[in-house]
């Protein structure tokens, strides 16, 4: 699949993927870098969201990096919301 890998500064914050759907990556107005997946199941009544947190603020001259990888996995998302509404 393919992958955002996140590093700040050169240090890897996490990789972040979705098998189907949409994955954007960007810095939350706390100076916090996330990603956030949105998974479109077969239902099109239903959604899950995915998100990765970098858990670290940013610093005027901090170099943020966004990697496109291909991984047969990535890291496990820090909050799941939504689920099938069967």
């Amino acid at each position: 699949m393919i992958c955002f890998e996140v590093s700040v500064n050169g240090e890897r914050v996490h990789t972040a993927g979705v098998q189907a759907g949409v994955l954007v990556t960007g810095v939350h107005p706390s100076g916090e870098v996330i990603s956030r997946g949105r998974i479109r199941p077969e239902n099109p009544n239903s959604k899950i969201n995915l998100l990765w947190g970098g858990f670290r603020k940013l610093s005027v001259g901090d170099e943020v990096l966004i990697r496109i990888v291909s991984a047969d996995h990535c890291d496990e998302p820090t909050k799941v919301e939504g689920a099938d509404d069967d």
